[in-house]
């Protein structure tokens, strides 16, 4: 997309050249050698930003203005992960020179990427079988930038904040970004990368300096903490068995005891009912006259039997009540008893979790030498 006589942001004739100030560039990403970059040399070299940078700046006052240009390669209008309004903002406000897929008149400064003339001068010399077109792994920003800086004919690229581990989530895109390197290399661009990033390392020299007792060492060590790794999970699944029983259980157990509850309360709502019943009868028979004599006997009978019901009835709801205390007492124990265990397992699957974490940890160190330390 032509940026042609647009009245804000670059001409597109002229973007690249806007872009190149000096003739050193840094290129700076997110891993954590990103604040060891030359901050103090800031007007002697062309600092290239990218992404969300610009929140990690604030630490060490650096003016955004100060950068050379913004990189977010990314489908800015589409991509989810790039929707946050303050990232929207920081892009459509940004006084600098925004390198994108293409122009877009929302984000005034953005500049297409020139890509085709990367890709046609990076496969110029680039020759693989019938069934390739030439060199494709284009797998991150990073790469595109160097790739952009060999371009410009930089004759330095200094390349900070961007580790790609071997065994992070970013290395599959590390042989891209060596590649990359290894070019401008190969065009005697002068190269810096701080010594706590891990591209272009290997540790030794391949024969010459391998460590072949080291490598037994760690494998065997990476294979007993795998072996130890996989112990833990087999208890953490256990653990989580046990959690899953003892709600089963629980479930049971509350299901009894509630309905025990329930049908002793409704005993007791049926004999209250009935007591009411019975002072209604006494308080009938109690108003009766007293005479003839043989009435007063049959209604006197009549007063004691009923009573005798409503004491008997009395005591019985005492008796119901306080089983029914005891029931709920026995479903507190359930509920504390059951607590208590889960807490227990919790504990348990948490200490299980913390020493997994540790024994990972021993893993990417013992894999990390390995890496570096090739036979």
């Amino acid at each position: 997309m032509s940026n042609e006589g647009r009245a804000t942001g670059f001409p597109k004739t002229q973007s690249l050249k806007n872009i190149k100030k000096n003739n050193k560039v840094c290129i700076i990403g997110f891993a954590p050698s990103w604040n060891l970059a030359p901050f103090k040399d800031i007007e002697g070299v062309d600092f290239w930003g990218i992404n969300e940078l610009y929140i990690y700046l604030n630490q060490i006052q650096v003016p955004i203005n100060k950068f050379s240009a913004w990189f977010e390669i990314h489908d800015i209008k589409n991509s989810p992960s790039k929707q946050a309004p303050r990232h929207q903002n920081f892009l459509k406000t940004l006084e600098i020179p925004l390198i994108t897929q293409q122009y877009w008149p929302e984000y005034p400064t953005s500049i297409e990427y020139p890509r085709k003339e990367i890709k046609k001068m990076t496969n110029r010399n680039f020759i693989l079988d019938e069934n390739h077109s030439g060199f494709s792994d284009y797998s991150n920003q990073i790469s595109w930038m160097i790739a952009l800086a060999i371009y410009l004919k930089y004759k330095e690229i200094m390349v900070y904040g961007v580790d790609m581990a071997q065994t992070s989530e970013y290395a599959f895109q590390r042989a891209s970004c060596q590649f990359f390197i290894g070019l401008a290399a190969g065009k005697g661009i002068k190269l810096k990368i701080p010594k706590s990033c891990e591209l272009l390392k290997a540790g030794c020299d391949y024969g010459f300096q391998s460590d072949n007792s080291g490598r037994f060492d760690a494998k065997k060590r990476i294979e007993g903490h795998n072996q130890a790794l996989q112990q833990l999970r087999i208890k953490q699944a256990e653990i989580k068995y046990y959690q899953h029983r003892l709600d089963e259980e629980l479930i049971k157990k509350l299901a009894v005891l509630d309905a025990q509850i329930d049908e002793a309360e409704n005993e007791i709502r049926r004999i209250e009912a009935g007591n009411l019943a019975n002072n209604s009868v006494l308080d009938f028979l109690k108003s009766m006259p007293t005479n003839p004599q043989e009435a007063y006997g049959k209604r006197d009978s009549i007063v004691k039997q009923t009573q005798t019901l409503f004491d008997t009835n009395v005591n019985n709801i005492k008796a119901i009540k306080s089983r029914v205390i005891e029931l709920k007492k026995k479903k507190d124990n359930v509920l504390k008893d059951t607590a208590i265990n889960k807490t227990l397992l919790d504990d348990e699957y948490d200490i299980n979790k913390g020493g997994a974490h540790e024994l990972k940890g021993h893993i990417k160190a013992h894999e990390h030498s390995l890496n570096n330390n090739l036979v």
